[in-house]
């Protein structure tokens, strides 16, 4: 894809880039501490024309992650907020405070190697692109976590080459849908003019969020496999549960699709998405659903389903059990209603400041009709959508 670049920095600034931009690198971290010296002695040891401060925003840690960089990195500026304010949160605030050109994200359990940013910086300063993202590997060097970011048509994100050996086929170099938040870099002023990470998502898919909105936007975003990192793969999220990681992945694509589609795109994709989501809910539930089918009791009821009746009418067995990570689908849909209609006044600001259309971001999606669930009573419904909602077409016409 090549479109012309938008909002051009300033003179001084853009001399700044192609010398030596002030970068800072800012770590988030929250009960990170076992991880926070690999990452730093690594982004330490960079190679790099460019002035950097390294930052780590500490998100009300408990663990004394605080008092070991005082004591062991000195030279790095701390940021210690009262609370976990997730991901996102965290990166803003950092932002708000730098005073750099250029703003660089790394989760805390990552090493960089050491042309790491000085490969990030390059298209910022030739202007072929105002942010980047790194080829991030798994911690051994062995396999793909993120060869550049993709999407599929209801906004599940896709990290190209995830799981695959490394090789050759991932070390070329292009536009990305999104840049990794764990991995990238970008010029503060687009990160600000463009609203940065949304708060609200707190952890997952706020950098999905944020690359696609810079392309409606009419920025750019790429991918530089020059940039190598190395990650110990979910160390922080495995922390939490399950249930409520699952939570965040099944809300906030919905949240994205409603703020970055265009009009005519969004009413065709919110319906097929909120019934895919559905399906997945119940696949999960693992529900026994014979016991809700009426036209298995038998003229009236017998056996186990006129017990099951008989039960229910006393109060006695009005509660199924129902697994963690199915409720979190639910919660999800709930927060997904509370929050519409901010989504739709954010759509509406970000609408009206489009810069690309539609058909031109396509062609990043990747797999835009991936299908997330295997059954293929779901692959058939999402086939189904896709063609009687005429979403099909919109991906045929990029």
């Amino acid at each position: 894809m090549s479109v012309a670049p938008l909002d051009a920095p300033p003179p001084e600034e853009l001399e700044r880039l192609q010398g030596r931009p002030r970068v800072s690198v800012i770590v988030p971290n929250y009960n990170g501490r076992h991880h926070l010296a690999t990452c730093l002695e690594s982004l330490a040891a960079q190679r790099a024309e460019a002035e950097v401060e390294l930052c780590v925003v500490d998100n009300g840690s408990t663990d004394g992650s605080s008092a070991f960089l005082e004591q062991r990195f000195p030279a790095v500026r701390v940021m210690r907020l009262p609370t976990n304010l997730g991901f996102a949160g965290a990166c803003n605030a950092a932002v708000r405070e730098a005073r750099a050109e250029v703003v660089a994200f790394v989760n805390n359990d990552m090493r960089v190697e050491k042309g790491w940013l000085e490969h990030l910086l390059a298209p910022l300063r030739d202007g072929s692109a105002e942010a980047s993202t790194s080829r991030i590997v798994d911690w051994e060097g062995r396999s793909i976590d993120f060869a550049g970011g993709g999407m599929n048509f209801h906004g599940i994100g896709i990290a190209r080459g995830h799981g695959e050996p490394d090789g050759p086929q991932h070390l070329v170099a292009g536009p990305s849908l999104f840049a990794c938040g764990g991995s990238m870099a970008i010029r503060r002023d687009v990160f600000l003019a463009a609203g940065g990470f949304d708060e609200e998502f707190f952890a997952y898919y706020e950098d999905v969020d944020l690359g696609w909105r810079l392309w409606v936007l009419g920025y750019r975003v790429r991918y530089e496999p020059a940039s190598l990192t190395y990650h110990h793969l979910s160390a922080t999220s495995r922390t939490f549960g399950y249930e409520r990681v699952r939570l965040l992945q099944v809300r906030n694509p919905l949240f994205a699709l409603v703020k970055n589609y265009g009009e005519r795109a969004f009413l065709r994709v919110l319906p097929a998405a909120l019934l895919l989501t559905t399906q997945r809910t119940f696949y999960m539930a693992r529900l026994p659903i014979e016991a809700f089918r009426i036209e298995l009791a038998e003229g009236g009821g017998s056996g186990r389903f006129r017990e099951l009746l008989r039960k229910a009418r006393e109060g006695l067995e009005d509660r199924l059990a129902i697994s963690k990570v199915a409720l979190a689908d639910l919660v999800a849909l709930h927060d997904f209603g509370l929050h519409l209609p901010r989504l739709l006044r954010e759509r509406a600001a970000i609408q009206a400041r489009r810069r690309r259309e539609d058909r031109e971001i396509f062609r990043l999606f990747h797999d835009p009709f991936w299908a997330v669930e295997p059954p293929p009573e779901y692959q058939d419904l999402q086939r189904l959508l896709c063609d009687e909602l005429g979403i099909r077409e919109l991906f045929e016409e990029s």
